[in-house]
């Protein structure tokens, strides 16, 4: 189960789910809040928030991973009718590195238009057969270990990475940082 960070008063997500950030809020229960973006990519953009505050979506139990993505789906259906969209992009950003802007987990449910000027582009190069092999392995090799011994689901227990430790922290403080 993902543990709270006891110090979250300085994460705006956290703030909309409890009500002391004002937010254009499309749906909530005590589990998830969705809003639309203010700094939207495309008119209709929705964050699927989850109140229990965690940095990365592989931090979330089972079932509010379930719950999150479920309404991302839910909620790409509505703008599809609501907006007229063409398309939608679901997308996380787990880390700086990724795109992740604030240290709290959310999911972008983004409309896409004919003509929209949203830039989500991935620049892939053909790997060799070896590195393929190579990269191959080492995951199925956490794969198959995984089914073994049980996932760790504390945050102490995920390795941290350092643009984590470093980014994240200057915006929100040390409170902020992973025990």
């Amino acid at each position: 189960m993902a543990e709270e960070v006891k110090n979250k008063n300085n994460c705006i997500f956290c703030a909309i789910a409890n009500g002391s950030n004002p937010s254009a809020k499309i749906y909530e229960d005590d589990k998830i809040i969705c809003v639309l973006d203010i700094f939207p990519a495309s008119r209709g953009h929705i964050l699927v928030i989850p109140k229990m505050h965690v940095v990365f979506s592989t931090q979330m139990e089972d079932s509010l991973s379930t719950q999150v993505f479920s309404f991302a789906n839910k909620m790409a259906a509505m703008i599809f009718e609501a907006m007229n969209a063409e398309g939608t992009n679901i997308l996380v950003a787990n880390g700086v590195s990724a795109g992740q802007k604030v240290g709290h987990a959310v999911v972008h449910v983004i409309p896409r238009y004919k003509g929209d000027n949203v830039k989500i582009e991935f620049g892939g190069k053909q790997i060799t057969q070896e590195e393929l092999e190579d990269v191959m392995k080492k995951i199925a090799g956490k794969s198959q270990q995984s089914q073994k011994a049980e996932v760790p689901s504390k945050p102490a227990e995920i390795k941290k990475k350092e643009f984590l430790e470093e980014s994240f922290a200057e915006e929100y403080g040390e409170e902020e940082r992973l025990p």
